[in-house]
């Protein structure tokens, strides 16, 4: 997945990448909304966009280890905190 493929939330992903180029993302950040609005997704696709070994223009590789750690919720720096 990439960016490009979050359609809900346009606003939230220009201001994510804003904090990327410019090296200024904050040391945690707080994805919430209504079930459904996209959250998860870009929660995901920004830690892949940080720990990717292979990006490019902000986009990550989706197959490098740590792309795939990510997607699989196994990343030891990415953790997903949910109600339970």
């Amino acid at each position: 997945m990439s960016f490009q493929k979050i359609n809900n939330q346009p606003q939230v992903i220009e201001a994510l990448k804003r904090a990327i180029e410019k090296g200024r993302l904050p040391h945690a950040l707080l994805f919430q909304g209504p079930v459904g609005c996209g959250q998860l997704e870009a929660a995901a696709e920004l830690a892949k966009v940080i720990f990717c070994e292979n990006k490019k223009a902000l986009e990550s590789c989706d197959v490098c280890y740590h792309c795939r750690q990510v997607s699989q919720n196994t990343h030891p720096d990415f953790s997903l905190l949910e109600p339970g």
